[in-house]
């Protein structure tokens, strides 16, 4: 059977210790002072998400079955579905027990804010929620900026999200709320299995999005 990317499975089929795990973003920004002590920003393009992860203590045989797995992705070749394991699900529907039949319905003018149709009637999008959709080559993941409510036809109002939406974003992409996660390729050299005693290992990588393919 063919290894197929990205893979799905690297983050959920051994436990990951929540202390070692992080997901945030990468600003792609540059620092530079004037003389007169201004600090000047200049911002290269949308931030890109990175992580860091490390597994709980496993036994020797579970521990090569996972390096086998992140080897398979030949260091920083192949791709894996990468998402914040803090919130896998809207805040207000944490059992996932609802449609994720939403789209895009406005795309804001200021290239960091849209609206969703198709939500259940009602349904709230909390602060720190995430969603995710296919654009221009690259799987798109935004955080919500602030707490919306969808109309009783199932749309809500503008709000923002980031990081600020890549070119090509447009009304009618197919959106997803429910697990959202983006394509991510390992940091080369990062992967690092580190004996924990006689019978366990732990393993710990790093990853930063990318392009799908």
């Amino acid at each position: 059977m063919t290894v197929t990317f990205p893979r799905n499975d690297i983050l959920t089929t051994y436990r990951l210790a929540p202390e070692g795990y992080k997901f945030q973003p990468m600003y792609r920004q540059e620092l530079s002072r004037q003389a007169n002590g201004v600090t000047i920003i200049k911002d290269f393009g949308t931030s890109l998400w990175t992580m860091a992860a490390t597994s709980v203590p496993l036994f020797h045989a579970d521990a090569l079955d996972f390096e086998a797995m992140l080897s398979s992705m030949d260091n920083g070749i192949g791709t894996f579905h990468g998402f914040d394991a803090r919130r896998r699900y809207p805040r207000s529907k944490p059992d996932g027990n609802f449609a994720d039949t939403s789209e895009i319905s406005t795309v804001g003018g200021n290239g960091k804010s849209l609206a969703l149709s198709g939500l259940p009637t009602g349904m709230v999008l909390s602060r720190g929620d995430y969603l995710a959709f296919n654009v221009a080559g690259w799987r798109s993941l935004h955080q919500v900026m602030e707490t919306v409510t969808a109309s009783g036809a199932g749309v809500s109002p503008l709000f923002e999200v980031r990081p600020h939406l890549f070119p090509g974003t447009m009304v009618s992409l197919d959106v997803t709320l429910k697990r959202p996660a983006t394509v991510m390729m390992l940091v080369p050299g990062s992967v690092v299995p580190q004996q924990f005693d006689a019978l366990k290992t732990v393993i710990s990588f790093q990853a930063f999005q990318c392009p799908i393919s």
